[in-house]
């Protein structure tokens, strides 16, 4: 067990760099995640923040509200300021200037009931930033429970009184599949770990020179105009209609 602690250290120490094998999906959120620095003197509630520390979103100016459950929160370093649910949020109505919701609509058995209650404390004009894979393995089991289209996300979004003021794909049809491959890898070497950390260091070793190639080669092929398509997962900064209620 000490062994497959290891390991997971070194891949979070590689984290950011070109040697992980989940850059390329972690790539396009740190882009996407850059529109969140226009937030100013906002309350804002992290919901199933886990160990996230959005940069920017820590200044003065701004009170971040960390929420996540208890069994989720106490895994990370950082503990949240809140424990709750999603689906039920402990806030007042109209509390929050922006609510984010990354990368946790497809761990909620009901993401509807999630949008009622941000849309619940969130203030009309306000903003929530939404992110959620579409092409993606299984993570984080057994509590994985969607996958999102566009269409389902504006429809999710929209009939519970948000308007879309941007959607940002994640990646095209070729660094999808280059990202499934590194995942695929690293499943392995986790798998491999189960029976023998030898074994699966070898695996590692073997696996982090092909992860850095996929990886460079990812980096020209994502700037291709490639739209509407396959994708890894979209990112939404949307706005709490004025005057509209949720449904």
């Amino acid at each position: 067990m000490g062994g497959i602690q290891s390991a997971y250290g070194l891949l979070e120490w590689l984290r950011g760099s070109p040697l992980h094998p989940q850059w390329i999906a972690d790539r396009s959120h740190a882009r996407s995640r850059k529109t969140m620095l226009r937030l100013k003197n906002a309350t804002i509630v992290d919901i199933g923040c886990g160990a996230s520390v959005h940069p920017g979103l820590a200044s003065p100016s701004n009170q971040v509200i960390r929420l996540d459950y208890p069994s989720t929160g106490i895994r990370y370093p950082a503990r949240p300021d809140v424990f709750g649910n999603a689906q039920q949020l402990p806030f007042a109505e109209r509390c929050a200037d922006a609510a984010l919701l990354l990368e946790v609509a497809e761990h909620l058995p009901k993401p509807q009931q999630a949008l009622v209650e941000i849309a619940r404390i969130v203030k009309p004009g306000g903003s929530l930033y939404f992110s959620a894979p579409f092409v993606y393995p299984l993570h984080d089991r057994p509590h994985d429970y969607h996958r999102f289209t566009r269409f389902g996300i504006l429809q999710l979004l929209t009939a519970n009184g948000f308007e879309i003021q941007e959607l940002v794909e994640h990646g095209n049809p070729l660094t999808a599949a280059l990202q499934l491959l590194n995942l695929a890898l690293l499943e392995a070497v986790r798998d491999m770990a189960e029976h023998s950390f030898f074994a699966s260091a070898l695996l590692a070793l073997m696996s982090y020179p092909i992860t850095l190639l996929i990886n460079l080669l990812a980096m020209p092929l994502s700037a291709l105009p490639w739209q509407g398509g396959t994708c890894l997962g979209y990112f939404i900064h949307a706005r709490r209609r004025p005057t509209a209620e949720s449904t």
